[in-house]
């Protein structure tokens, strides 16, 4: 088999654990960023043409993408 000396293998278990943790880091770090900014928008309804769409953050009225007109901000 292999003869690996046993600094070199706990250097190397330990570096794969600290590298392995940092990526989960990130990883959930952006998960709840891309999470946060869902939730950060405001959802209007278009009441000439139905179309349902959202703005970031909060805004008390927003233009229709497909006919501009200006709509207040749907309450849930």
């Amino acid at each position: 088999m292999f003869d690996v000396p046993l600094p070199i293998f706990f250097t190397v278990f330990v570096t794969t654990g600290v590298v392995l943790i940092f990526a989960l880091w990130i990883y959930y770090d952006r998960m709840g960023v891309r999470r946060h900014d869902r939730l950060n928008q405001t959802v209007f309804h278009c009441v000439r043409c139905g179309k349902l769409y959202g703005v970031h953050g909060e805004v008390k009225q927003a233009e229709c993408p497909d006919c501009n007109l200006k709509n207040i901000p749907l309450r849930f």
